[in-house]
């Protein structure tokens, strides 16, 4: 009687820890290299699990540009609630889900420093200015995919459409607000 009671007991307790859902990880973060908004850059990131498929992902970004003989550097802040909204299929499915592995929808808040750095080739040196049509709020909704290569390493790649605030009245008549969204990301984990 007493081995038909244990044999009960983990027949109903294994279909409790088999019928649990997937869910995002509670905090992950590292750094992404790539195409992040339209633009190359470097990025630290932290995303923290708010519901089983919904997190929230902070950015710390510095973004490179170009233009007339010159090579621009300038900061953002970012955030981003995702939804991934497919992470239960993959993980019924028997598809890894670890590190967030799944597609997602977000809207990405982010807010773009007006302060630079850049060198100047004419002068061969580094200056650093505060640039008014740097200064401006993103808002876009993002429709992208994150997958887990190995144990650290990731990938996202993203499209969207967004809307560009410029601070400064003179970028704001003489720029479209309306853009396209792209990222192409590659990064390394240092701890979930």
């Amino acid at each position: 009687m007493r081995t038909f009671f244990v044999l009960l007991f983990l027949l109903v307790t294994s279909f409790q820890v088999f019928s649990q859902q997937a869910s995002t990880e509670r905090q992950i973060g590292g750094f992404q290299v790539g195409i992040i908004d339209n633009n190359l850059g470097v990025t630290y990131y932290h995303e923290q699990m708010l519901t089983n498929d919904i997190a929230l992902r902070g950015e710390a970004i510095v973004g490179f540009g170009w233009g007339n003989k010159s090579v621009v550097c300038g900061p953002a802040l970012s955030i981003q609630p995702r939804w991934y909204y497919n992470i239960n299929k993959r993980e019924s499915s028997g598809i890894d889900v670890a590190r967030n592995s799944a597609n997602f929808l977000g809207l990405n808040v982010s807010y773009n420093l007006p302060y630079n750095l850049w060198y100047n080739s004419d002068l061969s040196q580094w200056e650093s200015n505060t640039f008014k049509g740097q200064d401006r709020v993103n808002v876009a909704a993002n429709w992208g995919i994150r997958r887990a290569i190995g144990s650290r390493l990731n990938y996202e790649v993203g499209v969207g459409l967004g809307y560009r605030y410029y601070i400064d009245n003179d970028y704001r008549l003489s720029n479209p607000p309306l853009y396209l969204s792209l990222n192409l990301r590659f990064g390394f984990d240092i701890y979930k």
